[in-house]
């Protein structure tokens, strides 16, 4: 019986860990402009080329132009 409790908390500690970190990356995507970049587009062009693609959407540009 407190072995089934113990999973019944276990469980639920971690839905709610897992909400709370969804919830932590959706204010900071608000706050923070967030892109993407292929590694090797990175690599071969450098991180400050047009080779970000901003999450929002839009055209690529440089990472400080995200």
């Amino acid at each position: 019986m407190a072995h089934q409790v113990l999973a019944g908390l276990t469980q639920h500690r971690i839905a709610t860990t897992s909400q709370l970190r969804r919830m932590l990356r959706a204010e900071l995507a608000q706050e923070v402009r967030l892109g993407a970049a292929v590694l090797e587009d990175l690599e071969q062009h450098g991180p400050a080329q047009i080779v970000w693609m901003p999450l929002v959407g839009g055209t690529p540009r440089p990472w400080t132009d995200l």
